[in-house]
């Protein structure tokens, strides 16, 4: 208490010294007859047998699980109520009817459905009507980002104002399918589709969640609401943000202080089943693609196959660049087959919706082993899977997507995207032209780089924006921090 009060007197204290304390003081209570143990252990039992609900499905409790709760919980307060009703009780008195109770909670809590092994949907079950029943999803296969795990899946009503409704294709994302394995002392969350886990990054303690190719553990409580789950951190203290977030304004996935009831760190588990995998893999999936017109760069993380007429658009590959005109000369996928980490151009058709029908090559999902490695370029055209610092003079599209032109100080290729190296020399006409200022010369590629330390305005999917005076309303990424513009 003395080293606190210094502490607090200079308002200098550490959490050092804050885990002193607690650790002194619950000591102190537990050696010390203090019967308002008891009315707390009480008042967790209370809101337990409040909110709990006894259902079949996850996040309810198998039934008879109240009763016995309540009976147990009735039974130790009346045991203790005779002995306050004569005299004080003693530390042994009060440790035994605490320890019945905690028995009783332990028991209950036993008894709560709780996910297995095998692939999810994990949704919201928020009370803001922004993020309610979206679902976890992956916005690219960035390891070293944040801002890149997200919710999806809804979009607002076309017929009620302020309401939100399911999004047409929500059945045919791949990135909304999570492998849930329970491991010692939780659970590991990987997404299907890029292969990469749920993580956080303890190093650097920054709010916003990210993915990582190894494995994080996350404790999976019930959160006094029927049916919804939070998701704990391994360092679950209130000053390192530990519980996982649906953050409303960005949609993207954060850490909190708190978790409570159906608040945004509420989460429900629904289990993919045998008929919704099939679907998925026999009528294809829907791929994000970074813009609705222009030339984009795309590299996949699991081998695909696409029609032109499903894709909404055609990729291509480089055949290189004339020497005179500096036009770069690409050639269509001829066997309509798209290989994992390889970059490819695609150009949207007309009336292209922001997005790409894709076939998986896999026939099971145990066959899709997505990956994160590019593969190596392939007449200069390479694929991304991170942020990727590039150095002068590699290809770029302009902010419009209608030519190339050569990176300058400071530009980076996003993820699953790409850019142009040193290209080939051709006189072909190949299939499609795309106009280039300059002749591309530099054959280093790039390096990866976190998005934190990224300069620049990019849109939340990674795209360099060049002309910052005039920004549609949105959220962007401006030198490494998120902006709001109105």
């Amino acid at each position: 208490i003395t080293a606190a009060r210094a502490e607090l007197k200079d308002e200098k204290a550490t959490d050092a010294t804050i885990e002193a304390l607690q650790k002194v003081f619950d000591k102190f209570r537990a050696n010390y007859p203090d019967a308002t143990r008891v009315t707390e252990v009480s008042n967790v039992i209370k809101g337990r047998l409040e909110k709990a609900q006894e259902e079949e499905g996850l996040g309810y409790y198998q039934t008879g699980a109240k009763e016995a709760l309540k009976t147990a919980h009735d039974k130790a307060l009346a045991e203790f109520k005779a002995i306050t009703d004569v005299k004080a009780p003693t530390l042994e008195q009060i440790n035994n009817i605490v320890a019945q109770l905690n028995a009783a909670l332990t028991t209950f809590e036993s008894k709560l459905r709780v996910p297995g092994n095998g692939i999810y949907i994990i949704q919201s079950e928020s009370g803001n009507k922004k993020v309610y029943h979206n679902v976890l999803s992956v916005r690219n296969s960035s390891t070293t980002s944040n801002d890149q795990v997200c919710v999806a899946g809804r979009q607002p009503s076309a017929t009620v104002a302020g309401e939100f409704e399911d999004t047409p294709d929500r059945k045919q994302h791949l990135e909304y399918f999570w492998q849930v394995e329970k491991v010692d002392g939780g659970y590991t969350f990987r997404n299907v589709f890029n292969g990469l886990y749920l993580s956080r990054d303890d190093k650097k303690q920054e709010r916003a969640m990210m993915l990582s190719e190894t494995p994080y553990v996350f404790k999976v409580e019930f959160i006094n609401f029927p049916g919804a789950f939070r998701f704990v951190s391994k360092d679950a203290t209130e000053a390192n943000y530990p519980y996982v977030n649906a953050d409303p304004s960005s949609k993207t996935i954060v850490t909190w202080l708190a978790a409570k009831e159906n608040d945004n760190s509420a989460f429900s588990f629904h289990p993919v089943t045998d008929e919704q995998i099939k679907n998925v893999l026999d009528e294809g999936f829907t791929y994000q693609l970074a813009a609705k017109e222009g030339l984009q760069f795309v590299t996949l993380p699991i081998d695909a196959e696409f029609t032109e007429e499903d894709a909404n658009g055609n990729f291509y590959t480089v055949i290189g660049q004339k020497p005179d005109t500096k036009d770069i000369v690409l050639k269509a996928v001829a066997d309509k087959k798209l290989k994992a980490g390889q970059g490819y151009v695609f150009k949207p058709s007309a009336d292209n919706k922001g997005t790409a029908l894709l076939y998986t090559a896999a026939k099971t999902l145990n066959d899709l082993k997505p990956t994160n490695k590019p593969t190596d370029a392939v007449n200069g055209l390479y694929g991304t899977f991170d942020f990727v610092s590039l150095p002068l003079e590699n290809g770029l599209f302009s902010p419009d997507r209608s030519k190339v032109v050569l990176s300058e100080k400071g530009d980076k290729a996003a993820p699953n995207a790409g850019y142009f190296g040193k290209l080939p020399e051709t006189t072909e006409n190949g299939d499609l032209v795309i106009p280039a200022n300059q002749i591309i010369t530099l054959i280093k590629t790039g390096v990866l780089a976190p998005a934190s330390k990224t300069k620049g305005t990019f849109t939340l999917s990674g795209v360099r924006v060049d002309d910052v005076n005039s920004l549609p309303a949105g959220i962007y990424v401006i030198n490494g921090h998120k902006v709001i513009v109105k």
